[in-house]
C-alpha cells in the first residue's frame, strides 16, 4: 500500500480488451495486455520516488506516458481514474482490477470526462468502483496536510488543514507548492 495510515482517518487480471491509440497516420489497435500494463507500471515506477515527499501523486499522465486519454491519480490509499477518451470505457474492469491489485486502493472513482467543455460534475459520468473506505482522506506534502474529497466536482478538492496559520514564507518552496495548483 502506498498510503500512510497515520493520515487516513477523516471520517470514520489482465484481460484481452482492446484500445485504440493515436498513431502518426491514424489509429492502431493495441490489446489491453502486457504492453499497456507495462506502460502503466513504467509510469508508476517513474513517480515512485515522489512518495518521499507526498502521498498524493498523478501516477499516469496520459499522452506523456504513452497512454493518451488516461489519467490515474492516487491520494493516500484512494484513487481516481479520469477517462478523457471513449476508447478507455471498455477497459474499466481491467483498470479497476489493476488499481485494486497493484495499488491496494481502498476507494476508486472513475470519472468519464469525454466532453472537454464540461464545466461541472453533472456533465461527467462518475462511478465508484471500489468503496472499502470513504472518498475523503488526508494527504501530506512537505509536512502540509490537505483534506481531499475524491467525489468533489470534476477534480479532487484539496483543502489545506492547519491547526494554526502557516508562517508567511514566499521563498522558493512556497512558490513551488503554489505552482502545482494552477
Amino acid at each position: 500500500m502506498l498510503g500512510n495510515p497515520d493520515h487516513r482517518n477523516w471520517g470514520s487480471e489482465v484481460s484481452n480488451f482492446c484500445l485504440a491509440v493515436p498513431h502518426a497516420i491514424g489509429f492502431r489497435e493495441i490489446p489491453m495486455n502486457n504492453t499497456t500494463m507495462e506502460s502503466i507500471e513504467a509510469a508508476i515506477t517513474k513517480r515512485k520516488p515522489l512518495l518521499n515527499i507526498t502521498n498524493a501523486l498523478r501516477l499516469v499522465n496520459g499522452l506523456g506516458d504513452d497512454l493518451p486519454g488516461l489519467v490515474l491519480e492516487q491520494y493516500d490509499d484512494r484513487c481516481v481514474l479520469h477517462l478523457f477518451d471513449k476508447r478507455w470505457i471498455a477497459e474499466k474492469e481491467a483498470l479497476t482490477a489493476f488499481v485494486c491489485d497493484r495499488l491496494n486502493a481502498q476507494y476508486l472513482i472513475i470519472k468519464e470526462r469525454l466532453d472537454s467543455k464540461a464545466l461541472n460534475a453533472a456533465q461527467i459520468n462518475a462511478s465508484v468502483r471500489i468503496d472499502h473506505a470513504p472518498a475523503q482522506t488526508v494527504v501530506v506534502e512537505n509536512g502540509l496536510r490537505f483534506g481531499v474529497d475524491l467525489n468533489d466536482s470534476l477534480n479532487s478538492g484539496l483543502t489545506c488543514i492547519a491547526k494554526s496559520p502557516p508562517p508567511v514564507n514566499h521563498g522558493s518552496n512556497y512558490i513551488a507548492l503554489l505552482s502545482r495548483f494552477r
